[in-house]
């Protein structure tokens, strides 16, 4: 077994000294403690710049977005060890920068969607449900609870522990109601588990999904699904509040995105005016 590395520890103070969200807190413990048994035997405070490098490496096929959180997760702990005097240089020198694109939105191929509910059974298969109907970050389909369900009201809802620690209140379509209530007889604790009955962590179910959309020949993500929801509620409604509330962004900028990307129909949609024009032009 893996010693447990009791630098974390102090670290874990450190953040909550600091009065970081509990989230943040609990995400970037689990993933260092990832890395600490991906250093084994090396311990955290003894890592060289090639050993991060390397580890990034083993993470970079993930999503743009979740390279850039990992990536900052690991920089904050060498950044409190240099300032600490723990470690007198940072060893993340070689960790590249990467930044999530602000560009359009990339939701997964409707075909392939299709392909992978036919596909996924058990956790997987409800996290990919819930991302894609109800519009959930791995960390908030991993938070989730049977008491955050509300199933037998006229309008059913998800009370969703999001980033920061800001929660909201989110509508819950028929479909995924269907998928939740036998999921929902948990009270107590996630209700999206492993194989083995035990929760994932958001990095865990973030790997998972992507490994298996792999195996079954869809290159794609979880925050793909997201997207697509996001897409096609804002193609259904044009109502770009009601998915930022639904989205959780604490910027309209966020969700601009998803607004300009439906731009892309926009000729096939205004051909009755293209009609009317061509026929006003004509005279």
């Amino acid at each position: 077994m893996t010693p447990y590395d009791p630098v974390l520890d102090e670290f874990e103070r450190h953040m909550l000294t600091n009065k970081l969200s509990p989230v943040t807190i609990s995400d970037r413990s689990e993933f260092l403690r990832r890395l600490s048994v991906w250093l084994a035997p090396t311990l955290l405070l003894g890592a060289s710049p090639e050993q991060l490098e390397r580890f990034q490496q083993s993470y970079s096929h993930l999503a743009r977005a979740s390279v850039d959180v990992y990536t900052r997760h690991v920089r904050a702990f060498y950044a409190w060890a240099v300032s600490t005097e723990r470690v007198l240089r940072d060893p993340t020198s070689r960790m590249v920068r990467v930044r999530p694109r602000q560009g359009l939105p990339h939701p997964i191929d409707e075909g392939d969607l299709r392909t992978l509910l036919a596909c996924a059974t058990g956790g997987l298969r409800l996290a990919y449900v819930l991302a894609a109907f109800a519009g959930l970050r791995c960390g908030e389909v991993t938070r989730l609870t049977g008491q955050d369900l509300n199933l037998t009201a006229p309008q059913p809802t998800a009370l969703i522990h999001g980033k920061g620690g800001y929660e909201r209140i989110v509508p819950l379509l028929p479909p995924v109601v269907a998928e939740l209530v036998p999921a929902s007889r948990r009270r107590l604790g996630p209700i999206v588990l492993k194989r083995d009955g035990t929760p994932f962590t958001a990095s865990q179910l973030s790997i998972q999904s992507s490994k298996f959309m792999t195996s079954i020949g869809i290159e794609s993500t979880m925050h793909s699904l997201r997207h697509y929801f996001a897409t096609e509620v804002v193609r259904m409604t044009r109502d770009v509040l009601l998915v930022q509330q639904l989205l959780g962004h604490a910027s309209l900028q966020t969700t601009q995105i998803y607004m300009r990307a439906s731009l892309n129909d926009a000729h096939e949609r205004m051909a009755g005016l293209a009609a009317t024009a061509g026929g006003l032009l004509a005279n």
